[in-house]
């Protein structure tokens, strides 16, 4: 299940960020209807923002509560084929008559498998990733070690390089670089404006954002939102430096644009681009460096004020909210807790005279019993039509004095269905399945003819006495349950080998007929006083 979540929240990380792409395309276009702009300084922020929120609902989503305002899509439940639930078990060697239908509560291989390789496929292809960036930094490495450093500004180091052609900035914890080409030295002019211009990368945190960047890329490299979001990260960072630069005084914006085209020119001999780097590294783009230059030189519209962003911003974040609380509730395990089993045992104890125990293996019957579609059918079934027998053997049980708990053991014999010994794989009929020996044995009529088996208060009558003279000879009800299934010879000889008469101390030991037998009973017992786990419980 810890898999399962894990692809859920990668699923939601990349809704997320399409809803935080397609929010900041939009929200420009809508300005310009409106005959307003946004400043690219202001989208930039606007971006690293909505991925710095990003970042905070990946983290947070294992904590985000499951909510019940939206009913889950899907279930992951313990699937498995009908015939596997159905399955019979009945040894002839027992004095038992019983025959129930064995519960599994292993999860389906299948279903584990395709989940363990697709988060393989995951794993591997984030290592790749990893494996280029880390590839990309080594260059970067070798780029820098050729370089010889010219001057500092603060904390940012200019280096030029012989082999480089396009200038670039780059940062690493407790280095701020930037990296010219040699040729540039000679050019005082276009020098100024392209230190200018590497200096306004490091000033808008572009050279550390970049890595945040690339991390969501390599995280969803298979979404495309996130590779057109990357570029168009990069691009406003190019608009929100240019945007600075022809705004300062000393540098126009024809010489300015004139600086950009002639790097252009030179970037078609640069054939590697750093991409843990940015700086003028997509100035070789025709339609890119177009659109800078006319950005120069464009009539800037009215500006939309701060208020406005902060809206939007809220908007998305409202956005994000409501399709990870949502995300949470479009599968849900149907895998009962420890804590939860243990909450529904405190619910069967009130008014029970008959002990309520919960353990690993009451709780894998749990899980068995609620844990998979046929099983939630088959138990649900069972207690709509235990209602219609209900009345007449709470009497005689009630004659008896047998606990009203032990209403529960149709449910695992039979499912409170009356059949016939022709429609089972054993030799067992009726409501409480006994065998033609043990119905001979307690009074009961059974040949070709007559089979009084299926008179359900007869055999209810014969049933009581069984258990009744079960716990007359253990002293125990919980004893008396199991030697309902096992024989009292079988449980006489295994309370002599193991020296207990625990119940369960028996079960461990290996001493049962059929396999959970009673820790079936017992989840049957809690399941029916807690109606609230079943899929419809208006019809009990």
């Amino acid at each position: 299940m810890i898999l399962t979540q894990i692809i859920l929240a990668y699923i939601n990380l990349n809704i997320l960020v399409g809803i935080g792409f397609i929010s900041l395309v939009l929200y420009p276009k809508l300005a310009g209807l409106l005959k307003r702009s946004i400043s690219a300084r202001s989208l930039l922020k606007l971006h690293y923002t909505t991925l710095s929120i990003l970042f905070v609902f990946l983290l947070l989503y294992p904590v985000i509560p499951v909510t019940k305002t939206f009913e889950p899509a899907s279930r992951i439940l313990m699937v498995r084929s009908m015939d596997a639930f159905t399955s019979e078990y009945f040894s002839p060697e027992s004095e038992s008559n019983i025959k129930f239908p064995v519960l599994l509560s292993k999860e389906s291989d299948g279903q584990n498998n395709t989940v363990v390789l697709f988060a393989g496929f995951l794993f591997l292809l984030f290592i790749v990733g990893t494996i280029n960036i880390f590839n990309d930094l080594r260059k970067l490495f070798i780029v820098q070690k050729g370089s010889y450093l010219i001057r500092k500004y603060g904390a940012v180091s200019i280096y030029a390089n012989d082999i480089i052609k396009i200038p670039f900035s780059y940062w690493l914890p407790g280095k701020a670089n930037v990296i010219i080409p040699t040729e540039l030295l000679g050019n005082r002019a276009d020098y100024k404006i392209i230190i200018l211009h590497e200096l306004q990368h490091h000033r808008n945190g572009d050279t550390k954002w970049l890595y945040l960047v690339r991390i969501l890329k390599l995280i969803c490299f298979l979404n495309p939102c996130i590779h057109l979001w990357c570029r168009l990260i990069t691009e406003f960072q190019e608009f929100a430096c240019d945007e600075v630069m022809v705004s300062q005084k000393g540098i126009r914006s024809q010489d300015y644009a004139r600086c950009l085209f002639e790097a252009a020119k030179s970037s078609s001999n640069q054939r590697w681009v750093p991409v843990c780097a940015t700086g003028l590294i997509l100035i070789g783009q025709r339609k890119l460096l177009k659109k800078r230059i006319e950005k120069i030189f464009e009539k800037i519209p009215v500006q939309l004020k701060w208020p406005v962003n902060l809206f939007v911003l809220l908007l998305i974040i409202g956005q994000m909210t409501s399709v990870s609380i949502a995300s949470k509730c479009v599968v849900q395990s149907g895998k009962i807790t420890s804590a939860q089993a243990s909450e529904m045992a405190e619910r069967a104890m009130l008014n029970s005279k008959f002990p309520i125990v919960v353990n690993d293996l009451v709780l894998d019957e749990l899980n068995a019993y609620l844990g998979t579609p046929e099983a939630r059918t088959f138990i649900s079934d069972s207690l709509k039509r235990m209602k219609y027998f209900k009345k007449d053997i709470e009497a005689k049980m009630v004659e008896y004095d047998v606990p009203i708990a032990l209403l529960a053991i149709p449910v695992v014999e039979s499912g409170y269905r009356n059949l016939s010994e022709a429609t089972t794989k054993s030799k067992g009929a009726g409501l409480w399945m006994f065998i033609p020996s043990t119905a001979r044995n307690f009074g009961l009529t059974v040949n070709k003819d007559v089979d009084e088996r299926l008179d359900t208060d007869i055999l209810t009558d014969a049933a009581m006495r069984y258990l009744l003279a079960n716990k007359l000879q253990f002293d125990d009800w919980q004893l008396a349950v199991l030697a309902y299934n096992m024989g009292k010879s079988n449980l006489r000889k295994a309370i002599e080998k193991t020296g207990s008469r625990s119940v369960w101390d028996i079960i461990r030991a290996g001493h049962q007929n059929d396999k959970g037998y009673y820790a079936k009973f017992m989840a049957a017992v809690i399941i029916m006083k807690n109606l609230d786990f079943l899929i419809d419980k208006t019809n009990f």
